[in-house]
């Protein structure tokens, strides 16, 4: 294993490997990048970016970067990724809805759905795609996580953000002044339309130690909610059984936290009115109905999600994948929506 420093945490660098045993890259949060040579890092720009392709041409996963959360924080996450193969083209969008063709559906919990030799299951909180007998597998949650796995190990063959997957860290940034720089080569169309990040990777402080910017009670308060589900037995126990790295998954939590990131309705500063709307039309449909004002607001109030609980709900995907199962009664200790909660989030954009 590799010792890198990522935004002042020095996290250990290994290859990242699936329930399968190929290398695996993953894009979450505020976007952390853990490329399939297991080389992390930050990249915040907003703009349509390559993930991953096949040199060769027969696949391309790309992911959508918008800005997110409180606005005044100058935050991006991934909003959709995009897969193409055998000339199809489907685009997964956040909660759980499927783009083919101009038209939106989506895969009901349990069921699988087939688009040409792209199959759709969708299972424990995520759809997971496969590409016709390529062995790749990408696993989308529907918020802001998505997790490409190769079949086999350290065969290079692709480029994009998550990497070249030849197993060397090291040389997963050669030819680029910076991170930022390797990030922006992957923008596609226009870039002249996108926010992209400076060349030199030269970041304001506050967007790369966010930690450092709040009082130390709040700071404190975020390291107690991370801390409260890392530590519980049941995740304690997963982490441990299939080797996730405790301190990455501690040092996310806490980026995006202190940065104020927060996914769903009501979130503060988000500059996206939508949910607002949405929100307000149920109410007043509700008081025609007879409801009370205030029990109308209560029964439609936003359900938000902090990263935290994002860390918890791709923890449980996480564990699936090795065969572990987590009861939902994590997310009631944790304070986080439950299962059904959470799949009635209205999520912008």
């Amino acid at each position: 294993m590799r010792v890198v420093l990522i935004l002042g945490a020095w996290l250990s660098a290994a290859v990242v490997t699936g329930s399968d045993g190929g290398q695996c890259c993953r894009v979450h949060g505020d976007p952390h990048i853990e490329t399939f040579d297991g080389k992390r890092y930050d990249y915040m720009g907003s703009c349509e970016y390559i993930l991953a392709e096949d040199v060769e041409g027969q696949w391309l996963i790309s992911g959508t970067y918008k800005a997110c959360g409180d606005k005044t924080k100058q935050l991006s996450c991934i909003v959709s990724i995009t897969v193409f193969f055998k000339n199809e083209m489907v685009q997964f969008l956040r909660m759980y809805r499927i783009n083919y063709k101009g038209e939106e559906f989506t895969v009901p919990k349990g069921t699988t759905k087939r688009i040409g030799r792209i199959q759709i299951k969708h299972s424990a909180l995520k759809y997971v795609i496969t590409l016709g007998n390529t062995g790749l597998r990408i696993t989308w949650d529907g918020i802001a996580t998505s997790e490409i796995c190769l079949p086999t190990n350290c065969n290079s063959g692709v480029q994009g953000m998550c990497g070249n997957a030849d197993c060397n860290p090291d040389n997963e940034f050669e030819g680029f002044a910076s991170s930022s720089a390797f990030g922006n080569k992957w923008a596609l169309g226009e870039t002249g339309e996108c926010d992209l990040e400076p060349e030199d990777g030269a970041l304001p402080t506050p967007r790369t130690r966010p930690c450092d910017f709040i009082p130390q009670e709040q700071k404190e308060e975020f390291e107690a909610k991370c801390n409260l589900i890392l530590e519980m037995a049941v995740f304690s126990n997963c982490i441990a059984t299939a080797s996730l790295n405790k301190e990455a998954l501690l040092a996310n939590c806490m980026f995006d936290m202190c940065s104020g990131l927060t996914l769903g309705g009501g979130c503060a500063n988000r500059g996206d009115q939508r949910c607002d709307a949405e929100n307000n039309a149920k109410v007043e449909k509700a008081v025609l109905g007879g409801m009370s004002k205030s029990e109308a607001v209560a029964k439609y109030k936003p359900v938000t999600l902090d990263p935290a609980c994002v860390m918890g709900y791709n923890l449980v995907m996480q564990c699936s994948a090795t065969g572990i199962s987590i009861e939902g009664s994590w997310a009631a200790t944790a304070g986080c929506p439950s299962e059904k909660e959470r799949r009635n989030t209205v999520i912008c954009p």
